[in-house]
């Protein structure tokens, strides 16, 4: 008799610790999954907004390294560990895809253009022409930048169009040599367009050319000058799966978040079109 009660005994502890254990298990809250998401510069305030309610749903964890986007690239091709690449442009996606690591094919989330911000309290430039009178001072993303390239291309196309006799859409004489004389007054490039802002809105330089996201997000700061559209380009961002992620659903997960509603607005709130 002894000898049963001490097994029933034996029996009812063991089935209570593992109804504890699992009482504990399903209780205590998971770890937050960690998602190492490379983004250019320019996505800092939207993707920042959107960044509690994905973790919130997800239960996830992440963790942004923000820069030129030529940059991450290099950073992922010489393998820094990532989960999800977002460009802002289709070459260093394409980088990124030629050194197979890119799960799948990118995804287009996103697009922008090129646009002048001036110093808040900035007298010298009020036009377009105005960046190519001498002494004013002018900074700009590097050429291995996205918004470097396009204000380049950019530049190029005045001279091709509002500064050539030949071409329908000709201005006048005064286009003529127009990238000559703006690039003369560049006084530094930068390795990400966060830093043109910084620069124009401290009065470093007079004006300087970004993303028309960043002159919308620091509109208190800056002024800014629109690009017409015959001149200007279309700044294309692709985001992907990074071939060697251990996060691979978590990595969808926030693909999708950023395509969704949700983050779609966070882009549009910060002056972004949409795909």
């Amino acid at each position: 008799m002894k000898r049963n009660t001490l097994v029933l005994l034996v029996v009812i502890l063991a089935v209570s610790a593992v109804g504890l254990y699992a009482a504990y298990q399903y209780f205590t809250p998971k770890p937050a999954e960690e998602l190492r998401v490379f983004a250019a510069a320019s996505l800092t305030v939207p993707f920042q907004s959107l960044q509690s309610q994905f973790e919130s749903k997800y239960n996830a964890k992440l963790i942004f390294n923000f820069a030129g986007s030529s940059t991450l690239s290099t950073q992922i091709i010489h393998g820094s560990p990532c989960d999800v690449f977002a460009s802002a442009n289709t070459k260093e996606m394409t980088n990124v895809k030629n050194a197979n690591l890119l799960s799948g094919s990118s995804t287009v989330f996103a697009h922008n253009s090129i646009i002048v911000i001036v110093a808040k309290n900035d007298t010298k430039v009020s036009t377009l022409l105005d960046l190519a009178k001498p002494g004013v001072r002018i900074v700009m993303a590097d050429k291995s930048v996205p918004a470097g390239n396009y204000a380049l291309q950019i530049l190029t196309k005045i001279d091709a169009t509002w500064g050539n006799s030949s071409s329908p859409l000709y201005k006048g004489d005064e286009y003529v040599g127009f990238s000559k004389k703006v690039l003369a007054n560049v006084i530094s490039y930068e390795t990400d367009v966060e830093q043109v802002v910084t620069k124009t809105e401290t009065g470093t330089a007079d004006a300087g050319l970004a993303y028309k996201s960043d002159a919308i997000n620091r509109a208190s700061e800056v002024n800014f000058i629109e690009i017409p559209g015959d001149i200007n380009l279309i700044a294309i961002y692709p985001i992907g799966i990074i071939t060697t992620t251990s996060h691979a659903v978590l990595a969808q997960k926030f693909i999708d978040y950023v395509m969704s509603s949700d983050g779609q607005k966070a882009l549009a709130d910060a002056g972004f079109l949409g795909p």
